[in-house]
Formats: C-alpha cells, sequence, structure tokens
C-alpha cells in the first residue's frame, strides 16, 4: 500500500513523515488489507496543524480530519477517527456480504437560486454500481466515505433508495424510498 503524506505551509520533516506513514501503514493494514493507499495531507492555519486522512479501499474512500495545536496529536486525532471507521466496516462485512449486479445513471442536479435573474442549474451525470445493503449497511458506507447522501438498493424491499443527513447533522437520516423495484442482472 502506497502512503503520500503531504505538508502544506510549513516543513514537514522526515520524522513526523516517517511517525505518519509507519503508523498508516500498520493501522490500516490491521484492518483492511485491501487497502489500495492512503493520503495524509497536513497544513497550518493560524497556530493550529489541520489532518486530512483518506484511505483509499476497494469499496469506497474513507475519509477523517483532525485539528491540534501540534501536528502529531492532530494527526493522531484524525487517525484514531480513521481506524474508529475501519474497525466498525471490518466488524460489519464480516456480517454482510451482499452486493447487487445491476447499475444505472444517476444524474445529480444541484438548484443554485439567485435572489434576482434566472435560475442556475448544473447537472452531472454518472455510471453508479448500486449495492444491495440493509440500511445500517448504507449508513456505514455514507458515514465511512463522508458523503452528505448515499442511494443504494434496499436489501429487506428490494428498491432504489436514497438516505441523506438533514441539515449536515449527524444525528438524523432520512430514508427517501423510491417505489422503483430492481431485479438482479444476469
Amino acid at each position: 500500500m502506497k502512503v503520500t503524506v503531504s505538508g502544506h505551509g510549513f516543513d514537514l520533516g522526515s520524522s513526523l513523515s516517517e511517525y505518519i506513514t509507519d503508523r498508516v501503514l500498520l493501522g490500516v493494514q490491521k484492518y483492511l488489507t485491501q487497502a489500495l493507499g492512503a493520503r495524509v495531507s497536513l497544513s497550518k492555519e493560524g497556530r493550529f496543524f489541520h489532518v486530512d486522512v483518506i484511505v483509499n479501499s476497494p469499496i469506497s474512500l474513507i475519509k477523517a480530519s483532525g485539528e491540534s495545536s501540534d501536528p502529531y496529536l492532530a494527526f493522531d486525532n484524525a487517525f484514531s477517527k480513521i481506524s474508529l471507521k475501519l474497525r466498525r466496516y471490518k466488524d460489519r462485512l464480516k456480517e454482510h456480504k451482499s452486493e447487487a449486479k445491476c447499475s444505472m445513471k444517476f444524474a445529480l442536479h444541484h438548484h443554485e437560486y439567485k435572489t434576482q435573474g434566472p435560475r442556475a442549474i448544473l447537472v452531472k451525470e454518472e455510471k453508479i454500481h448500486l449495492r444491495q445493503l440493509s440500511l445500517e449497511e448504507a449508513i456505514m458506507h455514507m458515514d465511512l466515505m463522508a458523503l452528505p447522501a448515499f442511494v443504494f438498493i434496499n436489501l429487506e424491499t428490494n428498491k432504489l433508495n436514497i438516505i441523506h443527513k438533514e441539515d449536515n447533522t449527524k444525528e438524523t437520516i432520512v430514508l427517501l424510498d423510491t417505489n422503483q423495484e430492481f431485479k438482479e442482472a444476469d
């Protein structure tokens, strides 16, 4: 697994870089042996250090961040969050291993309203592979990838579902059932 460490706004130093690389290699491979790589980005914002850690697994990106006045503590803070997510992910993967063999075109629409004048509409269309998951697994994937919304095929109902966090809070998750049934592709 390749680990990329970068520092922005300060001299990273070899000891901090080695510390981060060693911790990421040992910590990620403990929970996720098939990890493709990891990126750690450190930046200095005022008197605080901000760290973003992204682990690239075959299924998703797992993200976490941390902040402290010490770069080592900022990294440890972010990496403890990643370790917790990876441990939960590994535990849940042991329980369920199902994936739908279907895909669909999914159009994301973002409406930006201005106080005066016409509204601007941005449309991004991309092909996504939908997984057949329970609601709990879908919430886990959305959390691991730090996404505001997640589309999946509900394992219990075999229907397309969308979940999203209400008002960017961690507590309230809204489930939208589309009544669209899916059959497995050959």
